[in-house]
Formats: structure tokens, C-alpha cells, sequence
């Protein structure tokens, strides 16, 4: 799975979703790992073999300290994202230099605006069209930057 970012014009929360349970199920294998080196020192039959598991436990350690560094911002702000998300419905976030170019797609895709684009479509106020269609959408921000999804 790609890292969610951004910098994307176009989101889709099941994306996002995707690269939490990612992150989430990462990090808990890096967890489970030192229970299960810590529950072994009870197994252990001699002092190094102790040790030995007392060093993998160090090793995990390590590794989920990296992890933390590398990767626990952004589960922090994906979750905040999602928590922002709560109850919409439509699953694709819009970001806002983009919504102008995105209204201007749709109303093609629509097919309201002719593929060829002719006279008067050409003369039309994107930027007054895109600002009317956002009254059906939510901003949302993301890791400072805004963008927009249908409630």
C-alpha cells in the first residue's frame, strides 16, 4: 500500500482506511512480538538463553521505537482525518486547488458540457461554478491542507 499523502488532488477514504489498518496492524506485530519474547523468559532453561531472549526483546524494541519515528505522525493524522469523516457518506475528498478543475470534469462526465467544449461552454465561470457546487460539500483538513467531501 502506497502512503497516503496530501499532496493528492483526489482522496478516496478507503485509501485512507487501507493505510491506517496498515500502520495499525504494523505496529501490533511489533507489540506482540515483545510480549511473546517476554512471556518465553519464563521457558527459558538457563541464564543464556535468558539473555538471548532479553536481546530480542532489546532488538523489537528498537525496531518498534523506529517504527514510531517513521510512522506514528502520520497514523496520528490519518486518524484525525477519519475522525473528521465521520458520517459522509461519499468516499472521495477533493482538494481545494483542485475543486475548480474537479466541477469542471464532473459537469463533463455528466455530459452537461459537450467533450468538444464549443461556444458558450468555453465562457464558463469555472470558479463561480465550482464555488456553487461546494455548498453540497464539508472542508476537512488534512494534515493542514484543505479539502472537500460530499456530507
Amino acid at each position: 500500500m502506497r502512503e497516503v499523502s496530501n499532496s493528492e488532488d483526489i482522496l478516496d477514504v478507503r485509501d485512507i482506511d487501507e493505510r491506517i489498518e496498515e500502520l495499525e496492524d504494523e505496529r501490533a506485530d511489533l507489540v506482540d512480538a515483545i510480549a511473546e519474547d517476554q512471556a518465553s523468559v519464563d521457558d527459558a532453561e538457563d541464564s543464556e538463553e535468558v539473555e538471548d531472549i532479553q536481546d530480542a526483546v532489546k532488538e523489537h524494541e528498537a525496531d518498534l521505537d523506529a517504527w514510531d519515528d517513521e510512522y506514528a505522525e502520520e497514523l496520528r493524522i490519518l486518524r484525525a482525518l477519519k475522525a473528521e469523516l465521520d458520517g459522509c457518506e461519499d468516499p472521495t475528498l477533493i482538494r481545494d486547488s483542485y475543486f475548480e478543475d474537479y466541477a469542471q470534469e464532473l459537469a463533463e462526465d455528466l455530459g452537461l458540457i459537450p467533450k468538444d467544449n464549443p461556444w458558450p461552454c468555453y465562457c464558463i465561470d469555472w470558479e463561480r461554478a465550482a464555488s456553487e457546487l461546494q455548498t453540497d460539500y464539508s472542508s476537512v483538513e488534512f494534515d493542514g491542507v484543505t479539502y472537500w467531501v460530499r456530507q
